[in-house]
């Protein structure tokens, strides 16, 4: 199942197994690797998340300035 949001800067995609979408049951949360990503408006630049927080956690990083992607594809999280 996809999920879409979108901000002003760009939308953010997301997905689940359709089962763990509709029971909660975490027998079904088993897609590895299906981290939330941004894809920006004004570069299409895709910024990938994490998966060990909530979407709102990494949001609100990325919209502080906090949540960077280096040019090598790492992340630099600044505080």
């Amino acid at each position: 199942m996809l999920y879409i949001i979108r901000k002003p800067y760009g939308m953010v995609f997301y997905y689940v197994r359709r089962e763990f979408y509709e029971t909660r049951d975490e027998q079904y949360n088993t897609l590895l690797g299906n981290v939330p990503f941004l894809v920006e408006n004004e570069t299409g630049k895709i910024v990938p998340f994490g998966s060990a927080r909530s979407i709102d956690y990494y949001l609100e990083e990325y919209e502080a300035g906090r949540w960077i992607i280096l040019p090598d594809g790492s992340r630099l999280i600044t505080f």
